[in-house]
């Protein structure tokens, strides 16, 4: 498991620990359609699709011979897709959906 220590000084922590990965799954939960979307207005809000959230809580293999983490979840993609509406002369940008997929690396 890469809770291992590499000194006596520093641990590594799980990622479900480190405030940014939690910040970030708690609050991308919903984005708004357009730049204006009304808190009250539900239509004008799209839920965010995690592709595989359950990455985070895995702690990655510790390799002892390179004293490193193999597949630790360490950042995420996020893919914005967005399309245009309204009329030919006043087309507006707007979201049509978001995923965020956990990108794994050897550390």
């Amino acid at each position: 498991m890469c809770e291992q220590s590499f000194d006596e000084n520093s641990t590594f922590q799980k990622r479900n620990e480190l405030k940014i990965f939690s910040q970030f799954i708690n609050d991308f939960e919903y984005l708004g359609i357009y730049g204006n979307a009304q808190t009250k207005h539900s239509e004008d809000w799209l839920g965010t699709i995690f592709v595989d959230e359950e990455k985070l809580s895995e702690a990655g293999e510790y390799d002892s011979f390179k004293k490193s983490c193999k597949n630790f979840a360490s950042s995420f993609e996020i893919e914005i897709l967005t399309s245009k509406v309204g009329l030919i002369d006043q087309l507006q940008d707007y979201i049509v959906g978001a995923r965020v997929r956990t990108i794994e690396h050897d550390w």
